[in-house]
């Protein structure tokens, strides 16, 4: 799996946070682009800008991630995505990724309105959990600092998840997403 972007514009693409700059994926990022594709390498958006991540989806012959990130129609924040971001990740049969980012999703209850909301708009096919394990510094409670992933799962289940559905959510999605593009077993 390979991150195209992090917190500076780079050589690949253009970022979703301060500073702000206008593009999306370079010509240097296409190439990049098509040689995960060849490669069977998965692609993460996270932090690429809505331009970028349009590129990328545009460029890629498989579905992609965005591994981390909310829902900016609950809660907006730079690093969340609009609607038309997720429907277009969708669309390409790829996964958002909704992270136990406290700072933002203080209370499970919260973090389950952004798994719910995905799985409404573009369903649950498309929608797993991001940890970014260590990259914050607050997380969602309960899940912790200890990442206490049962949480998540018992959360889900109470808002009337299926067991099937949880599965998904709790890594068969992106489970899916890594056989295709890596044509793994």
């Amino acid at each position: 799996m390979l991150q195209l972007v992090h917190f500076r514009d780079n050589e690949l693409g253009h970022i979703q946070t301060y500073p702000y700059s206008p593009g999306g994926l370079t010509e240097f990022g296409r190439q990049v682009v098509e040689e995960c594709n060849r490669l069977g390498i998965i692609i993460d958006l996270a932090h690429a800008n809505t331009q970028a991540t349009m590129d990328v989806l545009e460029a890629s012959r498989h579905p992609v991630i965005f591994s981390h990130t909310g829902v900016n129609a609950l809660r907006e924040n730079d690093r969340h995505l609009s609607d038309d971001e997720i429907r277009a990740i969708a669309a390409k049969g790829g996964l958002i990724g909704i992270w136990p980012n406290g700072s933002e999703l203080p209370r499970m209850e919260d973090m389950v309105q952004h798994i719910d909301y995905v799985k409404q708009l573009v369903g649950v096919d498309h929608v797993g959990i991001g940890s970014d394990l260590r990259g914050m510094s607050r997380y969602t409670e309960p899940f912790g600092q200890e990442a206490d992933f049962r949480t998540i799962a018992a959360a889900l289940l109470a808002r009337g998840y299926t067991d099937e559905e949880v599965g998904k959510v709790m890594g068969g999605n992106f489970f899916r997403i890594w056989q295709e593009v890596t044509g793994g077993e």
